[in-house]
């Protein structure tokens, strides 16, 4: 501050002399010509002639001299000048800047516009640190909320689902896939899916207006309420209906005392879905419609049936409604990222570009379904960034085939007794496998002579995973299940290598590749001695279902 001020005196100083300069420079220019005159014209015909030339003579050339020593000057001394700003210019980036200045200003030959410029500069730099240090502080600063925002949607991905197989495990013929893509980096977004019993499973999907920090708080405090919730629904003797409109009304209130001076809200839907009946019971809070698609008719119908969004009313009612779902049926559950996405134009990807992504991939899966959807909407406006988050999820019941299992009685009843082993793949695994299925057999009053077949079995499938599915080089973990049932057993054999229906393999009679020759003989030897096979592929996992009666099996049976 205080060398922009003496800078400020001093140039006001270099202002007056210079005023002062031009009036005496002014006053010599008019004043000459009228002196030379009145010489020429009054006195020079008057006086004598020669002698008053002679002076005439001398003091124009005295005149010229001067204007040429004053101009040889000037030219000096600007070139001086010139020299003392580029000395410092070149010097600006230097760490003795301010010491060169300092010299240079204190030099007697340096104009003192030069001294000017110099402190002027030294003020300059300074600005310019300051400045530097500004923008390297900002730099930091947001490199910092970046990483952040970046642990804050790792740690929201870890928060929602990502793995579905666990929540239908009695049921092969039910699966469940769920996607998000935020527009920013962390999403106003959410889904669950939570597992009441064995039987019947908790679905949500929301979306908290805006998006990022203040969404995505809200969106963990709604997860958190319906999570502690569920877990004192699993012990509920209330009907379904109940549940959810109490959830509801916890979930309006929770985010109403947070929310609503920011106006903040969220729209979702609460849904619990029995496996066992295919029926959905759920409650739509302001949310976008279910999709329902039918493979068999090749349809997809939106259900219109929305209350209130959660969080705008201190006190809101709420009603439940009941769809039944048929065999083969997919319910889409989605936000309005998805359809709200547009095009340059302003074209709304809308439920009719929907209607042709789900149709178009219905006979892919569930992932398929969902992954797809996100992508067809993300492409609709490929030069556009993503405005909003997108997100679905979605419930497929898988059409039963005809000829793949001989006994219904996994899919219509809960297991008696139930146990699973994890292995990893390997030759050793079988035998482990073999001695914890007997065990358990036996424990459950089997009779060991009878089990001799199930030994066959095991061998057979689980080489057939071990060599052809995972390979030598690509260790994975086999999950066998066995689930006891009131005359029957079924083994199942879930394992995430390459997708291969054996199935397929036995109907065709014949090996798709060479290397599976013998493990097309071994599938054949199981077949034979099963009085069911059943196979799906759901969420990159192989399912093979073996079922065994025992009627003369059991001791005293």
């Amino acid at each position: 501050m205080a060398t922009a001020i003496n800078t400020s005196s001093q140039y006001q100083r270099v202002i007056k002399r210079d005023r002062i300069r031009l009036l005496i420079f002014v006053a010599v220019v008019i004043f000459f010509p009228v002196w030379f005159a009145e010489i020429v014209i009054f006195n020079f015909w008057i006086g004598d002639r020669l002698t008053w030339l002679f002076w005439c003579v001398s003091i124009g050339i005295a005149a010229i001299l001067a204007l040429l020593v004053f101009y040889v000057f000037i030219y000096f001394r600007a070139q001086q000048n010139l020299q003392v700003l580029a000395k410092v210019i070149f010097a600006f980036d230097a760490t003795d800047f301010d010491q060169i200045v300092n010299n240079l200003s204190q030099t007697r030959s340096i104009e003192e516009e030069a001294s000017i410029l110099a402190n002027l500069l030294i003020q300059l730099k300074k600005n310019f640190s300051h400045f530097k240090q500004n923008l390297l502080h900002k730099t930091q600063e947001t490199a910092r909320i970046k990483d952040e925002l970046i642990i804050a949607r790792n740690l929201q991905q870890h928060m929602l689902p990502t793995e579905f197989i666990n929540v239908t495990k009695n049921f092969p013929n039910i699966s469940v896939y769920a996607n998000l893509i935020p527009a920013t980096e962390v999403s106003g977004d959410f889904y669950d899916v939570f597992a009441l019993d064995d039987d019947k499973l908790l679905l949500t999907i929301g979306d908290v207006c805006g998006k990022g920090i203040a969404a995505c708080v809200l969106m963990s405090r709604l997860l958190t309420i319906i999570r502690t919730s569920a877990l004192a629904m699993q012990h509920s003797k209330s009907s379904e209906s109940t549940m959810l409109l109490d959830l509801l009304a916890r979930l309006n209130t929770g985010l109403y005392q947070v929310g609503y001076e920011h106006c903040m809200f969220a729209t979702m839907i609460l849904a619990i879905f029995d496996m066992r009946t295919n029926k959905l019971i759920y409650c739509n809070a302001g949310h976008n419609p279910l999709c329902v698609i039918s493979t068999e008719n090749k349809s997809v119908k939106f259900i219109e049936n929305s209350s209130k969004p959660v969080g705008i009313r201190e006190q809101a009612v709420y009603q439940c409604k009941e769809l039944q779902l048929a065999a083969g049926d997919y319910c889409l559950f989605y936000t309005d990222g998805i359809v709200e996405t547009h095009d340059q134009a302003g074209a709304l990807f809308d439920e009719h570009g929907m209607e042709k992504s789900l149709l178009g991939r219905v006979e892919f899966g569930s992932k398929a379904v969902v992954n797809g959807l996100l992508q067809d909407a993300g492409n609709f406006a490929p030069n556009i960034p993503q405005e909003d988050d997108m997100t679905a999820l979605i419930i497929h019941h898988h059409m039963p085939k005809s000829g793949t299992m001989k006994s219904t009685a996994i899919q219509t009843t809960k297991p008696i007794k139930s146990s699973t082993i994890t292995v990893k793949s390997g030759i050793e695994a079988i035998k482990t496998v073999q001695i914890e299925i007997k065990s358990f057999l036996l424990a459950n009053r089997f009779k060991a002579a009878e089990l001799g077949d199930l030994d066959v079995c095991i061998e057979e499938i689980l080489a057939n995973i071990i060599k052809y599915g995972y390979g030598p080089n690509k260790p994975g973990d086999i999950d066998v299940k066995i689930d006891l049932y009131t005359d029957e057993f079924c083994l199942q054999f879930i394992d995430q290598a390459m997708a291969f229906n054996p199935l397929q393999l036995l109907a065709s009679h014949m090996a798709t590749q060479a290397k599976r020759t013998s493990g097309e003989r071994g599938l054949k030897l199981v077949a034979s001695m099963a009085d069911g096979l059943a196979y799906s592929r759901k969420d990159d996992h192989n399912i093979l279902s073996v079922i065994k009666k025992y009627s003369s099996m059991r001791k005293g049976v």
